[in-house]
C-alpha cells in the first residue's frame, strides 16, 4: 500500500522570512530578468562554536558551510527559482580553530585540540541555466560579519540583508527598500504552512528535492576541496 505521507525539509528557515518572501516573487514575476550570479556569505570573524561537537568533523561532518553556510545558500537558490546544480569546485581553510584562543571573543577558549573542521569554506557552484553561485562561510576568518546573499540579473538584483532592489528607472541606477517589513519569524511560518499541507493539502513550500539539492551542492564543494579545488559533477 503507497504510503500517503507529507514530507517538508526542516532544516529551511530562511525560505519563510519576510525579507525572501520579499525578493522571491520579483524573481518570480521577472523584475529581475534572468538571474546570472548570487553571492553568499555566512561569514564570522570569531564564532566558532565552544559547546557541542561543531568542531569535530567525524561527528558534525563539517564546519561553517554545513552549519551556517546551508542555510544562506539555501535561501538564494529559492529566490534563484530552485536552477538544478551541475558542477562545484571549492577550497576550505583550517588555521585559526585548531590553535588555542588568542583574542577576546563572544565564545572563547574552544576545544581547539579536537577542531577538525574547516575555518573558512569558499564554493562555486554552477548551474544548468547559466547561473553561478559564490559562497563564503567562516567559523573563524579576518573578514566582517555577514549573512546575507545578493542577486544579480539582466534587469535588476536584490540583497537579502538588510533587505535591497536594484534597477534601472527612467535613465538612473535605483535603489528602493521596503518601507516596512514583518519581524522575521521564518520558524514560525515554516510551521504555521506544514500544518496547512498537513490539514489541509496546500503544496509543500520546502520540498524534499529542494533539500536533496542543497546537500549535493555542499558534498561537491568538500569534495572539490578534498581533490584540490578541481570541478567536481553533480548529478
Amino acid at each position: 500500500m503507497k504510503a500517503e505521507n507529507k514530507l517538508r525539509v526542516a532544516f529551511i528557515p530562511y525560505r519563510f522570512d519576510a525579507r525572501a518572501q520579499f525578493i522571491r516573487p520579483m524573481a518570480a514575476e521577472g523584475r529581475f530578468g534572468r538571474i546570472l550570479f548570487a553571492r553568499c556569505q555566512a561569514l564570522q570573524r570569531r564564532g566558532i562554536p565552544n559547546w557541542g561537537v561543531f568542531g569535530r568533523k567525524e561527528l558534525q561532518g563539517g564546519g561553517p558551510l554545513i552549519d551556517i553556510g546551508v542555510h544562506i545558500m539555501e535561501v538564494a537558490h529559492y529566490c534563484m527559482g530552485s536552477p538544478r546544480a551541475v558542477a562545484a569546485s571549492g577550497q576550505t581553510f583550517r588555521h585559526l580553530g585548531d590553535k588555542p584562543c588568542a583574542v577576546a571573543c563572544r565564545w572563547p577558549n574552544w576545544d581547539y585540540k579536537a577542531y577538525t573542521v574547516e575555518d573558512l569554506a569558499i564554493g562555486h557552484i554552477r548551474f544548468d541555466n547559466g547561473a553561478v553561485m559564490h559562497v563564503e562561510a567562516s567559523f573563524a576568518a579576518h573578514c566582517p560579519d555577514a549573512f546575507t546573499f545578493t542577486l544579480m540579473g539582466e534587469k535588476g538584483g536584490a540583497d537579502f540583508d538588510p533587505p535591497l532592489i536594484r534597477t534601472d528607472e527612467q535613465g538612473y541606477m535605483v535603489e528602493k527598500t521596503p518601507a516596512y517589513l514583518p519581524q522575521p519569524d521564518g520558524f514560525g511560518r515554516k510551521l504555521r504552512l506544514f500544518v496547512d499541507t498537513v490539514l489541509h493539502g496546500a503544496p509543500t513550500e520546502a520540498p524534499a528535492e529542494a533539500g536533496l539539492m542543497i546537500q549535493k551542492m555542499m558534498d561537491a564543494i568538500y569534495a572539490s576541496a578534498a581533490k584540490g579545488g578541481r570541478e567536481v559533477l553533480i548529478r
